[in-house]
């Protein structure tokens, strides 16, 4: 087994490890930089997929998906008992997309502070 030092000296990444546990002993002292082939395949966690997918598209795409989302979310017996499709065509992509949005910040709210 090599010292703490000598690890360090073969592999400076090694110098975080020792620093926070100092008593443990590390016996590898190559490859610490190459990650495995299975952790590179982990998909990076992320809540805003969607939304910066969203972002990403032309307002075009985003009609695409809509339209695409609106066929496998709404049944044929309620689309032929209830004029929905045209509804969530003409007033729906306007809340469910960001196509007919611009944010000019809140308005007609006069400034206050709060104490």
């Amino acid at each position: 087994m090599i010292s703490n030092e000598e690890l360090v000296a073969s592999n400076p990444l090694y110098q975080h490890l020792i620093d926070n546990d100092p008593d443990a002993s590390y016996p590898w002292t190559e490859n610490l930089e190459q990650i495995a082939e299975e952790e590179e395949e982990i998909p990076i966690p992320c809540g805003y997929t969607y939304a910066l997918y969203s972002m990403n598209i032309t307002p075009d795409q985003q009609l695409i998906d809509y339209k695409d989302l609106l066929a496998t979310h709404i049944t044929p017996e309620f689309a032929a008992a209830v004029p929905i499709m045209e509804f969530m065509l003409e007033e729906g992509v306007k809340v469910f997309t960001n196509m007919h949005m611009n944010w000019d910040g809140i308005q007609g709210v006069p400034l206050f502070e709060l104490d």
